[in-house]
């Protein structure tokens, strides 16, 4: 996977490879990119994941430059939930995950 340094560790706590990670765009650069782009050179990238708090719009271009899933993380837990927080924001995020490696 590329992945927003945001999400690496729970990525890599998933069990997924982490081949490269990414700022959000607005603060990313060209250089940065093209060493994601180029770490992801023959490595059958299935997902890149955004962090929502940074924006979706530099992973969705990855991951569709690389036809990958963009794949859409959160950061902080759903206001309201029935049960513990936290875990309503892991199994959302591995919920996004499955649903991403289905299509």
């Amino acid at each position: 996977v590329l992945t927003s340094h945001h999400q690496a560790k729970f990525a890599e706590w998933l069990g997924l490879d982490v081949v490269a990670t990414f700022v959000g765009s607005d603060a990313e650069t060209v250089g940065h990119i093209d060493h994601c782009l180029q770490q992801a050179a023959g490595r059958q990238v299935r997902f890149v994941i955004a962090n929502q708090q940074e924006g979706t719009g530099l992973a969705r271009a990855l991951a569709e430059r690389l036809s990958a899933q963009a794949v859409v993380f959160n950061n902080f837990p759903p206001q309201v939930t029935e049960g513990p927080a936290f875990d309503a924001l892991l199994r959302s995020n591995v919920e996004r995950l499955l649903e991403a490696g289905v299509r």
